[in-house]
């Protein structure tokens, strides 16, 4: 029972070095990115703000941190952050890299769809471990990468505050979900 228990200590220790070292390479390419395209701000709009919303597969609210860098009027990435409140016996931390391509409805309205790449690591508390009778339960975590698609629509309110609402279909082994997701950013 203890040598499978250090098992899987070992393989979500693993599992996480490899998320670890999945965002440390994402952002460092973000920032190479962002540090080697010389551009005017009006050019190239930086948003930072935040983010709520529902996700289906554990039935519950999110919160995060988005942060997207429009490089030309046709494409956009964001970077957002978040975590999935418990419900079921279930939370999550989410991290996303998403292309948007934006296009104008009107002076102030613009819709996009969106692709990307997500690392996702939900937790399930309370299972059952009941094999000796004891009434034990234990905890596990797992952690996978997938893909995302969705689109949404955003309102230039002013020129430092636009909203956006936004959905996601994320396909992840064992952690599909849709999420629907209200965002205020900071434009600058």
């Amino acid at each position: 029972m203890l040598k499978n228990i250090s098992n899987r200590k070992a393989c979500r220790a693993a599992s996480l070095v490899k998320a670890a070292q999945f965002i440390t390479k994402a952002a460092i390419v973000a920032l190479t990115v962002l540090i080697a395209t010389p551009a005017s701000a009006a050019e190239h709009p930086k948003d930072l703000g935040i983010t709520l919303g529902y996700v289906s597969r554990n039935n519950s609210a999110f919160a995060g941190l988005v942060f997207q860098y429009r490089f030309s009027q046709a494409f956009r990435l964001s970077a957002d952050a978040e975590v999935v409140f418990r419900n079921e016996n279930r939370n999550a931390f989410l991290i996303d890299i998403n292309a948007h391509f934006p296009f104008d409805l009107g002076r102030k309205w613009e819709a996009y769809p969106l692709v990307g790449f997500n690392s996702s690591s939900w937790s399930r508390h309370n299972i059952n471990a009941d094999s000796q009778g004891d009434g034990s339960t234990i905890d596990k975590r797992s952690t996978n990468f997938g893909l995302n698609a969705g689109g949404g629509v955003a309102l230039r309110v002013s020129s430092t505050l636009k909203l956006s609402l936004e959905a996601t279909f994320t396909a992840v082994k064992q952690n599909n979900t849709a999420r629907v997701a209200a965002l205020m950013t900071y434009t600058f």
